[in-house]
């Protein structure tokens, strides 16, 4: 099976998924997904937020499971409708960024992607 190209927001980090650095650029990713779904409705064009994906990864050749889960490499993910562009996103970083002060680099360290995945099962 064939999936299309997609639009995601994504940041990367490392650490375990327990840990600050998880946590905290996990809730600028969900900022941003929600500042570009307000900026959206306002236009007539309201979505839902889909759920987080993820892609884990370790700089290593051991298997992940002998790995110490602080040294684990990820990216979250969040899907965008077709109609969201990247100029969307720059303007709903600006909103956030406007309305979370601390949140600043973070919030400017989240990508707009396109993501092809190869064939699925």
């Amino acid at each position: 099976m064939e999936i299309e190209e997609g639009k995601f927001l994504a940041i990367e980090g490392k650490g375990a998924p327990a840990g600050d650095e998880f946590q905290t650029k996990l809730g600028a990713l969900y900022s941003l997904a929600y500042g570009a779904k307000i900026l959206m409705k306002k236009e007539g064009k309201d979505f839902s937020v889909v759920k987080l994906e993820g892609l884990w990864w370790v700089d290593s050749d051991k298997p992940y499971i002998k790995i110490p889960r602080e040294e684990w490499r990820w990216k979250l993910l969040i899907r965008q409708p077709k109609f969201v562009t990247s100029e969307i996103v720059e303007e709903a970083k600006q909103e956030v960024i406007n309305i979370k002060k601390k949140k600043i680099d973070l919030v400017n360290e989240v990508k707009f992607e396109k993501i092809k995945e190869e064939k699925c099962i």
